[in-house]
């Protein structure tokens, strides 16, 4: 279910935050994103998907997962 795997997703940005943080990193790692936007409109387009509703899906789950490594980030900070 899409859900599970958003949820799953989720779990995995708060560790990504975590390591990024103490590796110096900021969340927003561009050429890494246009790289994984730019293979994943390649595959959307070899299954006939449309590749801006392809584009805004992933860039929504992106800006969600920033904002869950940036606030894991600022919880451990209140501590």
């Amino acid at each position: 279910m899409l859900t599970e795997l958003l949820a799953e997703r989720m779990s995995i940005s708060e560790a990504i935050g975590r390591i990024k943080e103490r590796s110096g990193l900021t969340v927003l790692q561009t050429g890494r994103w246009n790289a994984v936007l730019e293979k994943v409109c390649a595959m959307a387009k070899e299954k006939d998907l449309d590749e801006d509703f392809i584009t805004e899906i992933y860039t929504t789950i992106h800006r969600a997962s920033m904002e869950r490594q940036l606030g894991s980030s600022a919880d451990r900070q209140k501590r």
